[in-house]
């Protein structure tokens, strides 16, 4: 019993971090004639790190790095939802034709899952041993303590920051999640990411669909806090729930016929849930911007 409270609290300061880390990735690298920017660089980052912890000796520490932090620093979810983004073109951009929207989706997941894939190669090359004494979990764990607290009080008390702590706020409860689901992962099919990561997919869809969706005079969310609610639910539920950094372990481990389908049935069935769910409405009435980003 201690020793899941010590796990749970490491997962939940891990995921604060991971959501906060994420969050200020995007913002950094997400300009105006950037190259590849985006969820791309904490997916890297992700990836690099579980891969280079993995001689670290095994604790409610370690879970938290990688359960916690590396699993809600990297996103499934926000890569598949790019795709789509880029794909449909709702930010209307300038493609020569429609057409060039398929090339988006395509180039988007190669090169991302790519980036995520050389940043594990490169974590496996960096591995070095760490046997962490007693005292760090339990200071890691009162530190996830204390900074879920200062998440709700600074919630309500600091709305500049509002859409951001939502994100922490949620964001623990994703991670804890997913590490629930994982006790199913059994080879050769890792059943619990697969889950995580398809219903997260979904939720983020669902999610997104609410924030930009209108009754053509108005917003269907049209308060500026009900909109930073659904971003940080987003955000920091599907972001902690959706993993690409244990996607990636997980394919390396993989027979080589078993790394592909599984990489291809999750990118596959996610990219068609979102495309029903946003591209159906977006095709039809039209996305706008969320009332609390304009």
């Amino acid at each position: 019993m201690k020793e899941e409270i010590l796990i749970h609290l490491n997962i939940v300061h891990g995921a604060i971090w991971g959501a906060l880390a994420r969050k200020g990735l995007i913002e950094l690298t997400s300009f105006d004639g950037t190259y590849l920017g985006g969820v791309v660089w904490a997916n890297f980052v992700a990836c690099f790190v579980i891969a280079s912890v993995q001689k670290f000796n095994k604790g409610s520490f370690f879970v938290g790095i990688t359960t916690g932090f590396c699993g809600t620093l990297s996103s499934f979810s926000s890569l598949i939802l790019e795709s789509f983004e880029l794909g449909a073109n709702y930010n209307h951009l300038s493609y020569p034709t429609v057409g060039y929207g398929v090339l988006q989706v395509i180039t988007v997941i190669i090169s991302q899952l790519g980036v995520s894939i050389f940043g594990y190669h490169l974590g496996v090359h960096s591995q070095f041993k760490l046997n962490t004494p007693q005292y760090v979990t339990y200071l890691s764990a009162l530190m996830g303590l204390l900074l879920f607290v200062a998440t709700v009080v600074l919630l309500g008390t600091y709305v500049p920051w509002r859409e951001w702590m939502f994100s922490c706020l949620f964001a623990p409860f994703g991670a804890l999640m997913r590490y629930y689901l994982a006790k199913l992962n059994n080879r050769p099919f890792p059943v619990g990411t697969f889950i995580a990561n398809i219903f997260g997919t979904t939720m983020l869809a669902v999610f997104t669909l609410l924030s930009m969706s209108h009754n053509n005079t108005t917003r269907i969310i049209n308060t500026v806090i009900g909109c930073q609610a659904l971003i940080g639910a987003g955000d920091g539920f599907c972001g902690g729930l959706t993993t690409i950094s244990t996607f990636v372990a997980e394919m390396f481990k993989l027979p080589v016929s078993m790394k592909y389908k599984y990489g291809s049935i999750s990118v596959v069935i996610s990219f068609c849930i979102v495309l029903v769910i946003l591209g159906s409405y977006h095709w039809t009435q039209g996305l706008v911007t969320p009332v609390c980003q304009l």
